[in-house]
């Protein structure tokens, strides 16, 4: 945060993600903050759009031809730019095609963030401010909500 704002006078309250990565849950914790948001509060979530270790340290990217999560990356983009109902689906991320090999079942602690954000984001839809493509095969996407 310093670098977002390096004199540091605004307050920065820490929370964690529950550890039984439920994405509903996740989700009501983000409706509950949504309070906060009304205050003017910003609500950050850190994490990744894919996140499979296992994948990762096999990945070369001298060699890799092919991004492996287009299908789990259009599905986040779908939820988090839709409005408010099409947002809801985020709870069912372990369902969709490339869910589980992007966050394997008790690995999802770094799409949880998302999660919460997602339930924290208000009316409106959100927009994707990050695109990447990490070690040549892996899609990274990362998005924002704001109330303008």
């Amino acid at each position: 945060m310093m670098l977002i704002n390096p004199k540091a006078d605004i307050p920065i309250i820490q929370i964690s993600i529950l550890k039984n990565q439920n994405a509903a849950q996740h989700y009501e914790i983000g409706k509950v903050l949504y309070q906060f948001r009304k205050d003017a509060v910003a609500i950050f979530g850190s994490g990744l759009s894919y996140h499979n270790m296992k994948e990762f340290k096999k990945a070369d990217p001298e060699n890799e031809k092919e991004i492996v999560n287009v299908d789990f990356d259009n599905f986040l983009n779908d939820v988090c730019t839709g409005d408010e109902e099409n947002r809801k689906k985020i709870i069912f991320w372990d369902q969709q095609k490339g869910g589980l090999d992007c966050h394997p079942l008790g690995e999802a602690d770094h799409l949880m963030p998302l999660i919460v954000n997602a339930g924290a984001a208000g009316m409106r839809p959100g927009k994707k401010i990050f695109e990447s493509v990490f070690l040549g095969k892996f899609k990274l996407s990362g998005f924002m909500w704001d109330e303008k």
